[in-house]
């Protein structure tokens, strides 16, 4: 019986790591590609998702198949875990609009996130989401992309995370996790488990989030 192999790659903050194992979980072979995070001026945080996530996700991906001589048809899964929290405006083509905005070191939305906690109330969106309001959250980036850059909110598809980014490259797909999505607060709902603009109904569509 042919071996049968599965495929992890991490996509970080500095660095992308992948790895190929058998079924038996033995490592057959590594790889790894380091990218930059990109800080346009103070308070910004970015990375290119075409260079820098999906181009690292093909690189290791070939580099892994190469190194470890296996049939690429004998890869049973391919698992992508990406970078924390991040707000990617993409067209319908799935062409991103502007390099991604970083997790929780990125805090350009701080008046967002004080004009938000302010007209919905930090408790009622605490208790909606289960996080507080800070700058690790997607919702309050959103509101900076439409109240600041117009033009490519306007144009804007989806709202996308990476692994939704990678899930559409790999599937045709914006799928992400419900792990994921509590961190696009106060647009989803904790207790109900899905996409809720009862606090926030004049942000976005929620049709422009990825599936859950």
């Amino acid at each position: 019986m042919s071996e049968k192999y599965y495929l992890g790659i991490d996509i970080g903050t500095y660095e992308t790591k992948g790895v190929l194992v058998n079924i038996r979980g033995e490592v057959i072979s590594q790889s790894a590609k380091k990218h930059e995070m990109i800080v346009p001026q103070s308070g910004w945080a970015e990375h290119r998702p075409i260079e820098d996530w999906w181009g690292d996700f093909t690189f290791i991906s070939n580099d892994l198949i190469k190194k470890s001589g296996c049939d690429p048809k004998l890869i049973q899964a391919v698992s992508a875990s990406t970078i924390g929290p991040c707000m990617l405006p993409v067209d319908k083509e799935g062409q991103p609009l502007m390099n991604a905005v970083l997790y929780g070191v990125d805090t350009r939305a701080y008046k967002e996130i004080e004009y938000l906690n302010k007209t919905i109330g930090k408790e009622k969106i605490f208790k909606f989401n289960g996080n507080a309001l800070t700058t690790q959250q997607v919702g309050p980036k959103i509101l900076w992309l439409k109240n600041n850059r117009p033009e490519i909110f306007s144009k804007t598809y989806k709202i996308v995370n990476g692994t939704a980014f990678i899930n559409s490259k790999l599937t045709g797909n914006y799928t992400t996790d419900h792990f994921s999505a509590a961190f696009v607060s106060p647009l989803y709902d904790i207790q109900k488990q899905k996409w809720s603009n009862e606090l926030l109904n004049d942000l976005i569509d929620l049709e422009q989030l990825p599936k859950l």
